[in-house]
């Protein structure tokens, strides 16, 4: 995937944990619009800039000839009581993915995260929580699957931070054959 380069004196803005979808509110609508292009997005290969989204985030990938990324989204914020929907995106259609539930973002069995899963055969693919809960999904033909349930309603949960992230076996890409996902950040509440 062709980088995005910026030329020299060129102004470059990059938000850190503000999947709004994950967890609101980590925008500050206070402050002044960036530029006309100030976000990039990739059509197949081509990088295009757009004006579209004025608070723009970015993910960590894996550095991969693999056509997608993966990606995680929520169907909405976890609030107790409600149902969401969790998606796991962007693997190869009719392969496995895996689904990662943690409370814990400061290691990897023992080693502290992120973890460069370089050691074991995938550079630049970085675990970011620890592997508390996996499930294994089916992708469907988009290659996407899906993890529904309602947060349970009780006041202990409210204020509980969760980790999320995904990998999608990805054959030839790495001695792995996997890549793996932005992390997904949630807090519980009300």
């Amino acid at each position: 995937m062709p980088p995005v380069v910026l030329l020299p004196g060129e102004v470059c803005w990059l938000g850190v944990d503000a999947y709004s979808r994950i967890a609101p509110p980590m925008h500050d609508t206070t402050g002044v619009n960036g530029p006309a292009a100030n976000y990039w997005r990739r059509t197949g290969t081509a990088w295009a800039a757009s004006g579209s989204v004025f608070r723009p985030i970015y993910r960590v990938i894996c550095a991969s000839d693999f056509p997608t990324t993966p990606y995680l989204s929520a169907s909405n914020p976890p609030r107790l009581g409600q149902p969401i929907t969790l998606t796991l995106g962007g693997g190869q259609p009719l392969s496995l993915g895996f689904f990662i539930f943690s409370t814990d973002n400061t290691n990897w069995y023992g080693l502290p995260t992120p973890v460069d899963l370089a050691a074991f055969g995938a550079p630049n693919c970085f675990v970011n929580c620890a592997w508390q809960e996996v499930f294994t999904l089916g992708l469907d033909a988009q290659g996407r699957a899906s993890l529904s349930g309602t947060i349970p309603n009780f006041a202990a949960f409210n204020g509980v931070r969760f980790y999320n992230q995904g990998l999608v076996l990805a054959p030839g890409t790495n001695l792995l054959n996997l890549i793996v996902s932005n992390l997904g950040t949630a807090l519980m509440g009300s």
